[in-house]
């Protein structure tokens, strides 16, 4: 199978009675090229990031208390951004790539732009999910006693139960979103690498 006329034919075909020509290459190409994979799952992680981010708007607006307003802030404000990052990504991963470029060069991009932003997100983590945990554990204090944090932080433990499980859920957090990034994209991104080498392969049995 020629890969790289497929992968250029993607997306081009006429559509007649609503159905669209060549259905079963076009499935072939789905098995062949785990990127429309990884494009659809940014999207389901946009939606999700959005849904997230309006739910901390709310939980400020609930909780007005400046501690938590500034670690929901930090969390949010690096959210939009990772989501703007999200987008941006989605649109670079094409259905189709130009005649005029090469399969295995817009495979290689791609991979590395996909694989970079995974990266980018999880060292982020490191910093974003303690304080997202601690003004979780503060907002929980409030709603549980019906206290101000003022009058939670005369007592010792209060802090030291915070910085305690801000830590906790923080490697339980990171450790979750690294199964999640398996799930949705690693193991897409395998295959895809598959099919790089597999490329590498032929296009160096050609040469020789």
């Amino acid at each position: 199978m020629d890969l790289d006329k497929i992968w250029g034919e993607l997306g081009k075909e006429p559509v007649e009675g609503g159905l669209i020509k060549g259905q079963q290459q076009l499935k072939d190409v789905k098995s062949l090229h785990p990127l429309i994979e990884v494009r659809n799952n940014l999207r389901i992680t946009n939606i999700w990031g959005i849904v997230i981010s309006i739910g901390y708007i709310v939980l400020m607006i609930f909780y007005p208390y400046w501690q938590v307003i500034l670690g929901f802030s930090i969390v949010l404000t690096f959210n939009i951004v990772f989501i703007f990052q999200g987008i941006r990504l989605r649109k670079q991963l094409p259905l189709s790539v130009d005649a005029g470029h090469s399969m295995l060069h817009e495979m290689k991009v791609h991979h590395a732009a996909v694989t970079q932003w995974i990266e980018n997100q999880m060292y982020a983590a490191r910093f974003v999910f303690p304080v997202a945990a601690a003004s979780g554990f503060m907002m929980g204090g409030i709603w549980g006693s019906g206290k101000c944090l003022g009058q939670l932080f005369t007592k010792p433990i209060f802090p030291i139960s915070m910085i305690i499980s801000a830590v906790l859920f923080s490697f339980a957090g990171i450790w979750l979103a690294r199964k999640m990034f398996g799930i949705s994209y690693q193991k897409f991104l395998d295959r895809l690498k598959v099919n790089i080498d597999q490329l590498e392969s032929q296009r160096s049995t050609e040469i020789t």
